[in-house]
């Protein structure tokens, strides 16, 4: 067996690997149909003869919705702290998964095969795994406080300049320096990406994949944050035309796979531009160290 190198910059792009793209998808979707399924069950049980089904729930007002909540008898508590459970699990072991995606995006082995040998992948994987999760951990508790703080000083700010300015526009400034805060949450969640691929291209301990991270949004002024903001924009955007589409559908067999082909569609094209935005980070990491680690081949 030939011994995975780094992989050409050219080479770490997502239009690159789209059989990469189709497997992340499987997994949300996955993830997806077991997240849904407790939640499917109880508005079956509740609304599987009504001759509308279950489109009831989605007409203005939320009569119906409402209803089935109050009346769920402990169902749709349980079926939220399922998903809850299941959403936890997933953050910590999804670590796995997505040291195994990013190892492949950065390293090819030499000769014919495109893919990594799945071992090597899931050896990669769990030799990263630990600093991956510290990575995850640092930024998860660095956003929470950065929001709280933000959400906090800016209620303090509403409150105080009331009197002054007016509860609408004092409302409006609490909101900006919620915003202001809501940034920096956004610029930690890109440079915990950024540390994560300094990891995966040149095996960098836990401190210095985030002062290495940190060096990249310094000296690029920030550009990394507008390379993955334009991503999640269109994923955004993406998301809310589903919303807005689905519930036109008609009513019946037709629509329902209409729906689910769109909410699909729109799952598949978040997980493209995912991997695209870990691809770019990828790549500036490699850029800046190229061939400074090589994995074993198991």
């Amino acid at each position: 067996m030939s011994e995975p190198v780094p992989a050409e910059l050219a080479a770490i792009r997502a239009r690159r690997h789209p059989l990469l793209v189709v497997v992340g998808w499987g997994w949300f979707a996955l993830l997806g149909y077991f997240a849904a399924t407790p939640f499917h069950a109880i508005a079956r049980h509740a609304y599987g003869r009504h001759p509308r089904a279950d489109s009831v729930l989605f007409e203005a007002g939320a009569y119906d919705l409402l209803e089935l909540a109050l009346k769920s008898e402990g169902a749709l508590p349980a079926a939220v702290a399922a998903a809850m459970a299941l959403l936890v699990l997933v953050s910590l072991a999804g670590h796995v998964p997505l040291a195994m995606a990013m190892t492949q995006l950065a390293f090819r082995e030499e000769g014919r095969r495109r893919w990594l040998p799945l071992r090597t992948l899931a050896a990669r994987a769990l030799e990263v795994f630990l600093r991956f999760l510290g990575v995850w951990v640092l930024a998860l508790l660095a956003k929470g406080v950065l929001v709280t703080l933000g959400i906090w000083l800016g209620s303090v700010l509403a409150r105080n300049r009331a009197e002054a300015w007016g509860w609408a526009r004092a409302e409006q400034a609490g909101l900006v320096v919620v915003a202001l805060f809501a940034i920096g949450a956004t610029a930690i969640h890109v440079t915990e990406d950024l540390a994560r691929a300094e990891i995966i291209t040149t095996d960098a301990r836990f401190a210095s994949a985030w002062t290495r991270a940190l060096a990249v949004m310094t000296a690029r002024r920030g550009a990394p944050v507008l390379a993955w903001a334009w991503r999640a924009l269109v994923g955004g955007v993406a998301v809310v035309v589903v919303l807005v589409l689905v519930p036109m559908f008609p009513v019946g067999v037709a629509g329902t796979l209409l729906a689910l082909l769109a909410h699909q569609l729109a799952v598949g094209l978040r997980v493209a531009l995912r991997a695209s935005w870990l691809c770019f980070a990828l790549r500036g990491a490699r850029a800046r160290a190229p061939a400074e680690v090589e994995i074993s081949p198991q």
